[in-house]
């Protein structure tokens, strides 16, 4: 052998390679121009969820801070209790009551249930300072009465005052205003 000539190696018969054909190219996973632009997922990106609010700094209350009470006055809750039993919570320190009430000024207002009708529709004012509460008639159709220490029945003069007895007629409703329990 000259060492020009290349060298062959040699091909048993019935071996797999005298029987294989020369293989082709191996091809690489490059699209060509004839099968189009690759395929892109059709969904939406997650939406990114808002940052955390920072962290707040801690606060170390000073000896007198935590030393120091707050002090606050609760408003003793008030009630018409109605000869069924059923109490009305009072809702303010000045309050119109009646069928349907109209309020006078800033007070609030209260409904109150009357099947004998004979409340008017804005019949009687309750104003109360400290643990006093004072009644106004206003020009009610039938009237307003207190009671004195004694029992005795006192009628209210249309457009007056008078303290507020915890036994009260209003029209011919007799109701009680107490504290609630």
């Amino acid at each position: 052998m000259s060492p020009e000539q290349p060298v062959t190696p040699a091909v048993v018969p019935g071996t797999p390679a005298a029987n294989a054909t020369p293989e082709a190219p191996a091809r690489h996973a490059v699209p060509s121009a004839k099968q189009g632009p690759p395929t892109v997922p059709t969904y939406a990106p997650p939406i990114p969820k808002p940052a955390a609010a920072p962290a707040s700094v801690a606060h170390d209350p000073s000896e007198d801070e935590l030393d120091r009470t707050v002090v606050v006055s609760r408003k003793a809750a008030w009630v018409i209790e109605l000869p069924d039993g059923r109490e009305l919570d009072l809702p303010g320190d000045d309050v119109v009551i009646g069928r349907r009430p109209t309020a006078v000024g800033e007070s609030d207002v209260l409904v109150v249930p009357d099947p004998t009708r004979t409340l008017s529709k804005s019949h009687a004012r309750l104003r109360r300072t400290s643990d006093a509460w004072t009644i106004e008639d206003l020009n009610s159709t039938n009237g307003v009465f207190v009671f004195d220490d004694a029992g005795v029945q006192i009628e209210v003069e249309p457009g007056t005052q008078r303290l507020a007895s915890e036994h009260l007629i209003v029209g011919t409703l007799e109701v009680r205003l107490r504290r609630a329990a």
